[in-house]
């Protein structure tokens, strides 16, 4: 079982007032090397091999993704790309909506390009796979006090 750190911290809310809300705190963050040093205490894979899968992963995931495909990471879950659009200007041309024939490239082309100018961010979705719902389930959480700045 897994325990979280947590601690409450103090927001203002519109109007005056306050509200606390519980936070996670996190020790601290696990970068590659640290990602191979568990791979290394954990199997029987050498470091030169442990690197290069670490490297081979990172570049397949990023290309997979930027490329349009949903990524499924066994026991982890699926990682896929979502667009963040301007509301006002996909409102503007969604109804357009032209049929890519070939009496209708031009206008479908210039169609495209205007949606392409309304996304304005790339957002990453996760969704968790069983395995880690489940696992989230038996987290048990200790508090401690969050130092004020």
């Amino acid at each position: 079982m897994a325990t979280i750190r947590t601690g409450v911290v103090e927001r203002p809310i519109p109007g005056g007032g306050k509200k606390y809300f519980a936070t996670g705190v996190h020790s601290h963050r696990i970068d590659d090397d640290g990602l191979i040093d568990y791979m290394l205490q954990n199997s029987q894979v050498g470091r030169t091999s442990a690197v290069a899968a670490v490297e081979a992963f990172k570049a397949a995931f990023t290309t997979f993704l930027m490329n349009g495909h949903t990524m499924q990471v066994p026991a982890l879950g699926t990682f896929s790309l979502t667009c963040g659009t301007d509301t006002k200007k996909i409102t503007k041309i969604a109804p357009q909506k032209p049929w890519d024939t070939d009496e209708k490239k031009e206008q479908a082309k210039e169609w495209r390009k205007q949606v392409q100018e309304a996304i304005d961010k790339i957002n990453v979705r996760f969704t968790p796979a069983r395995r880690m719902r489940n696992a989230a389930k038996s987290v048990s959480f200790q508090q401690i006090t969050l130092d004020e700045d």
